[in-house]
């Protein structure tokens, strides 16, 4: 940002405004330029609000031609202040302590601003202000794309103690009390006691219950708001029912705003003896009808609408357009504006780190690219005196390719041999484990009739094959793939013989002898293991038996 200009934006409810300051060495603040824009979504949500904001900078930036580094204001129903205080600890501890209260009353991550209030032996308290994250980076990102560039943003009750301490401050200790669409500020300044409150009540009730009174919607409502408030006092009433409902609104809203005024001032002087405070009042809501003298009435409050130009110079292309009624946004505008000459608030901005560096490489990108081009051109001779070189070294190497032809095609030529070489090993090898298969068979067989062969009177009536499984044995890794040796399980059927006792039912002898059987099949090395065995002595002198062989499938 230039040193002697300031470019002030304010993100309200139901409007933007932006202006121009410049200052010299003194720091006294020129208005130079102004300009505000209304907002059509007031009272929708917040991503309506946001696609509007961007809307009405654009609009404004190609109107008044400005564009660059900024002072952002942002809205008060989007942050969260409070004091917190803090005991006598070190000051890491504190910063944890911060960081909880700051995601206390708000979703998700959040960014925070923190203006000390006062120090004690036993601690200290500090202004917190909070502000969700997500919504902070989608405003910073829609100012953007308007051509402004936030180097800073604050909230709207620093802004109006701002304001006031520069314009305001010789009048000694007030209230001010910023009326907007969706919410209130007050503030005490002058003084170095801090109070701020952000009241829930703003302009926007006035147009809910004008619309629930006379059955219209929002935005009706609020062009019968505007034009009642705003109306010269030589233009007609509008039509009785219109007025009644507005009369009523704005009754509704002036009690509950006394309300919320009488609580803080209990606060504030709980002393019948205290000095009375002056009250000021700015913001769209201060244009109503009679309503300082109506708070004065109810408060016994001296009060009376701010003039935040009174000591700022106003150059003479806006003098005209500055001093309208309207034109309530210039209380944000010189708040803004003295925020920046501020050195503690610059402890209270909401702009995240990533914000700062965007704009600050948008600000220096000049320095930096002058700086990339000094870099390319200290560079340029070494990279042209290197390309020269590897020009030279790549024609050496197309000599060698083409000198090294015939050796290459010699070395495709064996490649392609030692292929079909390999192709030859694997179909040999394939061929090699279908003998084996067959001999593995044949040698199970034999062995299985030699282990037979020893126990007289026994015989096999019958060999089937069963469905195949995963080996039990075989590694974890390869079960169930393709790879996986599969055991072959045989249901054997046989019968044993009792010569001796060939009308008796079977008796111990042929258990003995069946169990032999299995005995001799378990030791057999193709036998992995035995599974199922039955045995059944339904016939004189016979045993018939059954047994489910699990053969090693490693062995055929």
């Amino acid at each position: 940002m230039h040193a002697s200009r300031l470019l002030t934006v304010d993100c309200g409810a139901a409007h933007v405004a932006v202006a121009r300051f410049a200052h010299g060495s003194d720091c006294a603040l020129t208005l130079e330029g102004f300009s505000a824009q209304p907002l059509a979504t007031a009272g929708a949500g917040e991503e309506a609000w946001l696609a509007e904001v961007g809307a009405a900078l654009r609009l404004v930036g190609r109107r008044e031609g400005w564009r660059g580094a900024c002072l952002l204001g942002l809205p008060g129903h989007l942050t969260l202040s409070r004091i917190v205080g803090l005991p006598g600890i070190a000051p890491s501890q504190r910063r944890r302590i911060l960081r909880f209260e700051a995601m206390q009353g708000m979703a998700g991550e959040t960014v925070c601003g923190q203006l000390p209030v006062s120090r004690g032996e036993n601690g200290v308290e500090v202004a917190l202000t909070t502000m969700r994250r997500a919504t902070m980076n989608a405003l910073c990102a829609q100012v953007r794309s308007a051509g402004f560039h936030p180097v800073a943003a604050w909230p709207a009750w620093l802004v109006l103690r701002a304001g006031f301490d520069r314009v305001g401050g010789a009048v000694g200790e007030a209230l001010v009390l910023g009326i907007g669409a969706r919410s209130t500020h007050l503030v005490c300044c002058g003084s170095e006691r801090l109070f701020a409150r952000t009241l829930t009540l703003g302009g926007d009730a006035i147009t809910r219950r004008i619309a629930e009174e006379i059955g219209t919607d929002w935005a009706r409502a609020e062009q019968i708001k505007l034009r009642i408030a705003t109306r010269a006092a030589d233009v007609s009433p509008p039509d009785e029912p219109e007025a009644r409902a507005f009369d009523l609104a704005t009754d509704q809203f002036v009690q509950r705003l006394c309300g919320e005024i009488s609580r803080s001032l209990a606060w504030l002087c709980p002393d019948q003896g205290a000095p009375v405070l002056r009250l000021y009042l700015t913001g769209g809501g201060a244009l109503l009808p009679n309503l300082p003298a109506v708070l004065a009435e109810r408060l016994r409050l001296p009060v009376e609408r701010w003039k935040p130009l009174g000591q700022i110079r106003v150059s003479p292309a806006v003098a005209e357009r500055a001093t309208r009624p309207e034109c309530f946004q210039l209380a944000d505008m010189v708040g803004l504006a003295s925020c920046a000459l501020s050195r503690e608030s610059a402890q209270v901005s909401l702009l995240p780190r990533t914000a700062r560096q965007v704009t600050w490489a948008r600000q220096h990108w000049p320095s930096l690219v002058a700086a990339a081009a000094l870099a390319v051109g200290a560079l340029l001779v070494p990279i042209l005196r290197e390309r020269a070189a590897a020009d030279r070294s790549r024609a050496g190497i197309v000599e060698v390719e083409r000198r090294t032809g015939n050796l290459r095609r010699a070395a495709d030529q064996n490649r392609a041999a030692l292929g079909r070489l390999g192709e030859t090993n694997r179909t040999i090898e394939k061929v090699r484990q279908v003998v084996d298969a067959r001999k593995g068979w044949v040698r199970f067989l034999a062995d299985l009739h030699q282990r037979l062969e020893g126990i007289e009177d026994a015989w096999l009536e019958r060999v089937q094959v069963l469905p195949t499984v995963a080996s039990p044995t075989a590694p974890a890794a390869l079960r169930g793939s393709t790879n996986s040796p599969c055991a072959v399980r045989l249901a054997l059927t046989g019968c044993l013989l009792d010569p001796d006792h060939p009308r008796e039912d079977a008796g111990e002898g042929l258990r003995r002898k069946a169990q032999a059987v299995l005995e001799r099949l378990r030791a057999s090395p193709f036998v992995a293991a035995l599974e199922n065995e039955r045995f059944e002595g339904g016939s004189p002198g016979v045993l018939r038996f059954e047994v489910t062989v699990e053969v090693a499938a490693r062995r055929l």
